[in-house]
């Protein structure tokens, strides 16, 4: 499973943050998690002009990776 994929299909208004993070944090495991919050961090680096799902995404590793 390609946990960034999940993440932006969970970025969705079906989903709080908080409930799109748990259903993440089921999935996958810490590494994957991290691996992926790393990925989306570099995206967020290199583009400036990042649209609100992609912040979105990245709030919602954010919380998966607490649970």
């Amino acid at each position: 499973m390609n946990v960034l994929e999940r993440a932006a299909e969970l970025a969705n208004d079906d989903w709080t943050e908080e409930e799109a993070g748990l259903e993440l944090a089921s999935l996958c495991d810490q590494a994957q998690l991290h691996s992926a919050q790393q990925a989306m961090l570099a995206g967020l680096v290199s583009n400036p002009y990042v649209d609100a799902r992609g912040i979105r995404i990245s709030r919602i590793l954010w919380k998966a990776m607490s649970v």
